[in-house]
Order: structure tokens, then sequence, then C-alpha cells
């Protein structure tokens, strides 16, 4: 059995959306489980693993160019649900990138156009060290 790349690489985006997606679970106010750890650990590895070996610069032009082809209203949206999402992080990434519910088009761009792999890395690590199980 092989695995093809696009194939993997579907998989770890769903996996960090998955993640990304349940923030209720982040805000707990007990300790995380072990195991929670553990998935948490995994995803991360996976994002770093994708990250060393991914077109990073490929992947910043398609994105870029899917934010100019997009109208106001759905980048609106978008941003809104990325911002949801990224709550628990809402306070690295509005400091180290910018990014923030109201932000433009254009800022977006930038944003994108700042990443490398180092960066990539510090927002890797700047997840919650617990998912939910």
């Amino acid at each position: 059995m092989s695995f093809r790349k696009p194939h993997l690489k579907r998989i770890l985006i769903l996996a960090l959306l998955a993640g990304l997606l349940f923030p209720y679970y982040l805000h707990a106010a007990i300790e995380p489980a072990v195991d929670e750890k553990i998935i948490s650990a995994v995803l991360k590895n996976l994002a770093r693993a994708f990250t060393a070996t991914a077109d990073i610069e490929k992947i910043k032009r398609e994105n870029i160019a899917k934010i100019e082809r997009m109208d106001e209203e759905k980048f609106r949206k978008r941003s809104t649900n990325v911002c949801n999402a990224i709550r628990e992080m809402s306070g690295f990434m509005r400091e180290k990138y910018g990014v923030t519910p109201g932000m433009t088009k254009e800022q977006a761009v930038r944003a994108v156009q700042s990443l490398d792999k180092k960066k990539i890395y510090e927002i890797i690590d700047a997840a919650p060290d617990a998912m939910p199980a």
C-alpha cells in the first residue's frame, strides 16, 4: 500500500482543522488528559513533518491567489471563521501576524507572504498542548 503525497496532505490538513474546529474543549478548566497530550503531540509532529517537506512558496502562492479571488463577503466570513478557530492562539497570532477578525484582504496577503518555515514552526508550537480525545 503506498501513500501519495496529496493524500497525506489532505489527512494532515483535516486533522489540524479538526483540532482547531473544537476550541470549546481547549478552554476546559481541568488539566488535559495524557491521551489528549499524546494526540496533540502527534498532530504537531505531523504538521512539522509536512512543513519540512512541503513546497512552502508554492502553497503561499496558491493561497494568496485564493484570497485575491475571493469577494469581500466570502473573505469576511472566512477570516471571521479562522479567527474564531484560532482564538486559543489569538494573542500570539495577533501580535506576530496581525490576524484579527477585521483584517483586510491586503493584510491577509501580507501575512501569508511573510511566512517561512521558521514562522510556520512557531505557529505550530503556539498551538495548545491538548486536543479533544
